[in-house]
Order: C-alpha cells, then sequence, then structure tokens
C-alpha cells in the first residue's frame, strides 16, 4: 500500500541515511548474487504499526512494533510493506514474506518487484507478468493477463500499470476505487483503503475513490498513498500531502525530499541531506527511525575560554577564548564538529563554570531565540560547577551560553539529536518555581510561588500539556535546582504512582545551590515526582522531551554502584555494591547492559554519578570501556563535597562504561534511561 516507484538519481541519497545508522557499509549500489551482479534500489515501505528501509547492499531494517517490524536475514532488491505484513524481493528473484501474512508467496519463477495489501500481495515477473496470492474475496488476487510495468494494493482491491502505460484496477469497487481513467499516459500508481492515484507522465496526480482531492498542477514525480491519505514529492523536492490528518500524518515538515512512504496514521520521507523524517501516530514506535535518537559519542572538549598549557579542545576550535564577562553571550558553533552532524537538532553537552567573580548562573539557549528566563549551571564564587545540558541547536549550527558573572567555562560534548530524532528540544522554559520573588515566574505561570518545600514531602508536578509538551510523552529532559537548603539532603525524581526508588538526582549540603540535570519518566497524570528529606526551595526547567515510542527508553531509576559499605548502601540489584572507596588516578569498570531493564544491545545509559566526599578537588570522567580516555569531565568536585551529575554515558567493550576519578572518593552511580 505504501509501495512507490523510487526513480535511480534517489538511491546514493537514502544510502546516506542507512550508511548513518552504522547498521550496513556502502560498497555501491549492486549486489552479487551466484556470480551475476543485480541492481538494488533503496526502498523505504510504511505498514500500519511499522517502517522498513532497504540499503544499497539489499539489507532490510525495520522499526516499530509486530512480526512484521523484524525483517529476515539475507539481501534484497525490492520492498513493500502495509497492515501488518511486509514482502521482499530476494537478490535470486525469489519472494520473502514476514509479519501477519496471507497466502503463500509463488515459490518458481524470477521476480523484479513486489506489492502489498492488507490481505494480498501482488508481484511482478521478470516476464513482466503479474501474479497474486493471499485473500481473493473480491477478486482482488486475480489479475488480468499482459505485461506491467508498476502495481500496488489497496485494502481488497489492486492497481497496476500496463507496458503500455495504461492503467488498471481490479477487486472491490464499492467506493469506485476500481473506476481507473480509461485514457491517458501514466507512470506509477499507489493504492489505499478506498482509493487509488496514479501519476501521469506529465508530472499530474489523478485519483479515484475515496479521498480528498490531489493536488493539482503537473511538477510531481513521486507519489504514495497511504490508508486514508497520500503524499507526493514535486520536481523542486518539496512534499505535499492530503487527505486524513487527524495524527498529523498529512503534515509534512519543511525541507526538500527525495523518496516518501505513506502508512495508516504515519508517514516517512527521505529528506535531501540523507536523513529519514517520520510524522505522525507513533503508538507503536514506527516514527522512530534507527540513528533517529539521541546519539552517544566518544567525549571531546569543544570549548575552552582559559589560556595555557593543555587548555585545549578536540578539534582546535574555540579554544582560548577568554574569559567571558558578566552578562555576556557567547555563540559556540556545535554542529559540524567532532560527529555532530550539521543538520542535527540538539547537542548533550557538560557545561562547567570555573572560578566565577561572584554568584551567578549559566543559561544554555539555542541561538537566535530570545534568552529565556532559566539556568542549567548556577555558580558561587570561586567554585568549579558542572552540568548536563541537553541544548537545541539554533541558527548557525550554533547554541549561545550566557553568563550573569565573569566566568571561564568548559563545553564538553556527549552526544546529538539528529535532525527529526527523538528526544525533541525545546527553547528552555522554567515549569516550576517555590519562590515568592517579583521575577520568580514559570513560563506559563502554572507552579509558580508555591513555596518552600517541607522535609520529608513530595512535590507532584503536571508537565504534560505544558510548554509544548505533548499529552502522550512518556518522559522529559529537566534541570532540577535545589536552593538554600536547610540542611545537607537529596532530592529524588521519579514517575507520580510509582514507589519512590532508592535512588537521588541533586545532592545539596546546607545554604547550597545546586542544579542536575535529570530524565524523568513521567507518571500517572502526566505528572512526575519531587522528593526532598530536607527543607528547600526548587526550580525546575525543561529542555526537552519524548514523544511516545521515542528515545532514549525511560525506565524507573535504580543504583547500579554504591562503592559505601552502610546499611541502606545497597544497589537495586546488589551488584557492585560496597566496593570501596575509589582510589586517585584509578577507573572503575561498570557493567551496565543487562541490569536494571537495559538491554544487552544498548548503545548508550543516561545516568546520574555523585562523587561523595571526596579527598581533593578534582573530577570524575564518564567514558565508554575499551577506548583512551578523552580530555573530559563530567563531574567537577570539590573536597568534601557531594557532588552529581547526569552523564550520557556511550556504552563501551563488555557492556560497561568506565568512571575515572583523579582523587580519592566515593561512587555511586543511577540509572534513569538507555539508548538502543
Amino acid at each position: 500500500m505504501s509501495r512507490t516507484v523510487r526513480p535511480k538519481w534517489v538511491r546514493a541519497l537514502l544510502a546516506v541515511w542507512l550508511a548513518a545508522t552504522g547498521s550496513i557499509g556502502l560498497a555501491g549500489a549492486q549486489a552479487s548474487v551466484a556470480g551475476a551482479v543485480v541492481e538494488v534500489t533503496p526502498a523505504i515501505a510504511a505498514g500500519d504499526y511499522f517502517t522498513c528501509a532497504l540499503d544499497v547492499e539489499g539489507k532490510i531494517t525495520c522499526w516499530g512494533d509486530g512480526a512484521a517490524a523484524t525483517p529476515p536475514a539475507g539481501t534484497f532488491t525490492d520492498l513493500d510493506a502495509a497492515y501488518l505484513q511486509a514482502c521482499a524481493v530476494a537478490t535470486d528473484g525469489s519472494i520473502t514474506c514476514w509479519g501477519d501474512t496471507h497466502g503463500t508467496a509463488p515459490s518458481e519463477g524470477a521476480f523484479t518487484s513486489v506489492a502489498v495489501g492488507d490481505y494480498h500481495a501482488c508481484a511482478i515477473k521478470t516476464d513482466q507478468s503479474l501474479v497474486c496470492w493471499g485473500d481473493n474475496t473480491d477478486g482482488q488476487s486475480s489479475p488480468p493477463g499482459g505485461a506491467f510495468i508498476d502495481v500496488d494494493l489497496g485494502q481488497f482491491h489492486s492497481c497496476a500499470v500496463r507496458a503500455d502505460n495504461a492503467v488498471l484496477c481490479w477487486g472491490d469497487n464499492v467506493w469506485g476505487q476500481t473506476n481507473a481513467p480509461t485514457e491517458g499516459v501514466f507512470s506509477s500508481v499507489s493504492a489505499g483503503h478506498v482509493h487509488s492515484c496514479a501519476l501521469t507522465s506529465t508530472g499530474s496526480i489523478t485519483c479515484w475513490g475515496v479521498i480528498d482531492p490531489p493536488p493539482a498542477g503537473e511538477s510531481f514525480e513521486y507519489i504514495s498513498t497511504g490508508s486514508w491519505h497520500g503524499c507526493a514529492i514535486g520536481t523542486d523536492g518539496q512534499l505535499t500531502c492530503w487527505g486524513d490528518d487527524e495524527s498529523g500524518q498529512a503534515s509534512p515538515p519543511s525541507g526538500t525530499f527525495t523518496a516518501v512512504a505513506a502508512g495508516e496514521y504515519h508517514t516517512c520521507a527521505l529528506a535531501t541531506g540523507g536523513s529519514i523524517e517520520c510524522w505522525g501516530a507513533n503508538f507503536a514506535g514506527q516514527l522512530n527511525v534507527p540513528g533517529n535518537s539521541l546519539v552517544p559519542v566518544v567525549p571531546g572538549r569543544i570549548l575552552e575560554s582559559r589560556v595555557g598549557e593543555g587548555y585545549t579542545t578536540a578539534d582546535g576550535q574555540a579554544q582560548g577564548i577568554g574569559r567571558l564577562a558578566a552578562n555576556s553571550t557567547t555563540e559556540l558553533v556545535v554542529a559540524g564538529r567532532l560527529d555532530v552532524p550539521a543538520d542535527a537538532s540538539a547537542a548533550m553537552l557538560n557545561v562547567t563554570a570555573i572560578t566565577p567573580s561572584g554568584g551567578g548562573y549559566l543559561t544554555v539557549f539555542p541561538c537566535g531565540d530570545t534568552k529565556p528566563h532559566t539556568s542549567n549551571v548556577n555558580y558561587s564564587y570561586g567554585d568549579v560547577v558542572a552540568n548536563a545540558v541537553l541544548a537545541k541547536i539554533g541558527t548557525g549550527g550554533k547554541v549561545c551560553i550566557y553568563t550573569n558573572t565573569a566566568t571561564d567555562i568548559i563545553v564538553d560534548l556527549n552526544g546529538y539529536v539528529p535532525a527529526g530524532g527523538s528526544p525533541t528540544p525545546i527553547t528552555p522554559a522554567r515549569v516550576l518555581e517555590t519562590r515568592s520573588g517579583a521575577n520568580d515566574i514559570t513560563t506559563d505561570h502554572a507552579y509558580e510561588k508555591i513555596g518552600r518545600r517541607s522535609a520529608g514531602s513530595t512535590t507532584e508536578m503536571t508537565i504534560t500539556g505544558r510548554v509544548g509538551v505533548p499529552t502522550d510523552a512518556t518522559a522529559v529532559l529537566l534541570n532540577v535546582t535545589a536552593i538554600s537548603p536547610s540542611a545537607g539532603g537529596y532530592l529524588t525524581v521519579f514517575p507520580c504512582g510509582e514507589t519512590k526508588p532508592h535512588t537521588s538526582n541533586v545532592n545539596y549540603t546546607r545554604g547550597d545551590v545546586v542544579p542536575n540535570a535529570v530524565l524523568a519518566k513521567i507518571g500517572t497524570e502526566g505528572r512526575i515526582c519531587i522528593y526532598t528529606n530536607a527543607a528547600t526551595d526548587i526550580i525546575v526547567d525543561i529542555n526537552a522531551y519524548v514523544p511516545a515510542g521515542g528515545q532514549p527508553d525511560t525506565i524507573t531509576p535504580a543504583r547500579i554502584l554504591e562503592s559505601r559499605s552502610g546499611a541502606n548502601d545497597i544497589p537495586t540489584d546488589g551488584q557492585y555494591q560496597g566496593i570501596g572507596r575509589r582510589a586517585a588516578d584509578t577507573t572503575t569498570e561498570l557493567t551496565v547492559t543487562g541490569r536494571a531493564g537495559v538491554p544487552t544491545d544498548a548503545t548508550a545509559v543516561l545516568v546520574n554519578v555523585t562523587a561523595i566526599t571526596p579527598s581533593a578537588n578534582g573530577y570524575l570522567t564518564v567514558y565508554p570501556c575499551g577506548q583512551t580516555r578523552p580530555l573530559t569531565s563530567n563531574v567537577n568536585y570539590a573536597a568534601g563535597h557531594v557532588v552529581p551529575n547526569a552523564v550520557l554515558a556511550k556504552i563501551g567493550a563488555e557492556g560497561k562504561i568506565c568512571v575515572y576519578t583523579n582523587a580519592p572518593t566515593d561512587l555511586i552511580v543511577d540509572i534513569n534511561g538507555y539508548v538502543d
């Protein structure tokens, strides 16, 4: 149903995305089979709950839910999908189908292309004859004789373009979906539930059956129709969609595209830059393109304001730029540096203020936007304070960093979000403010001036349906700050409706101002809960959300390492318990896969790493085991302090992350989510 004709010129562009996922290598657009060379045309196809793509090496990658989201091994030359099933043409010309299949694919003959409907399928042989199988209640699997160049299937009907460029349809015609035009020259056809559309040789679109009228004009060269909507790409690369838009499936993003596949409630398209963008419903993860979620990288320094030997960045840019003046904003190019693609939408950064001249804060925001009323790093005179930030990238591929007091800063890169990927970054917004000053407000004026939180209390905060967070979001990336607590203690952020876990997100001492980034799973009624064991003021800012079915996958927070040996110093699963204070200049290897719900094939974890009463000033560096320790830091601590920070940690050899400390310290690690 989602099958489209794929012009040869799009092949290399589709290959760009498929290579970027890391799942294939690019050996060209041919596959060798039994001594022969078979041309492979990259393809994208959408069912109801899943999407599949075929790469230039003939391998299929699928995402979403159901049996059809698990493709077969092997190499293939063509692909199609509809409802709960998918089929592909193997490089030897045979047909393979998977998912909720109907009927038996032909075992004899060689085929060049395949089309899939809800309950039947058809394929064109090398001699251009047409074979169908599956449900034939309405005659949809009884094709006419003759030679054909294209075929596509609806729910209970079929359409094809003959070798003489006429279009024919057969099967159920209750809604006029088989009333194909008797005149005209056609190049391709696409069928939905109760409609059909065809592309003429002059670039116009004609449709019949029940569907909204297609766009006018003669400038189209690519069409795809889903169950109740259609999309077409013009000669200028612009994408136009029409029909049902209940889930946003007919509201494409801006940009230029080279291929499109329309499903029932979602659509996916290949952007000119090589990324695949999907939109519409995501209840089964059908929008979660592999490689389109948060991508971890080996940490690298991308800004260093200090001047001197050793004060360098990984690529030599933005180093030695000088101490930042009070009330100044620094523009930092992120896109196109290290491993960040030019069209990335956000970057996962660790931002550190070094020996500020007074108390104050840093605000990180997309360049080109107005500076928001939020903070990411809160510091005092002479501090060295770090915090993780998921920073939306603005104009010119830049993020902006504002400081209200003179300070040095360093910025390290830990990951990025590809264009159209998850989580979805937003311009930072304040969503909770307990204080009652004139400027102590939230962006939407909800949960503002609610009063200091008492010791042992839990604050429930609605987060969905506010400041751009959809009602079906599964998690949010927050910056949570404890302000002047009455005693030492901690904050724990967890999904409302669940038992408070034995973890911490913000560890504070009396009178501190301590922020930390938190990936917070959303609980009942769209709420997150914040527990404090000492009286304190709290502010909460939001930087991004995870859409339904998106990544990172969130879990109920769990402790996975505890160096101390007290009665209550127990990790959730009992592993890495009481392992002892970490010595200076040592590296601790920590297994994270296969624990606390993290799958063995996860690529990264979102952890909260805390240094507890170090013996001297220093830092922690978290990096993938098996790789050289990078010149970066995640937690910067002073002697005797308790300092946490959130970390997007790329997983290394044997499912482990490594934690280096340059001074003796106790250490705890809590996990909040993972990327697979």
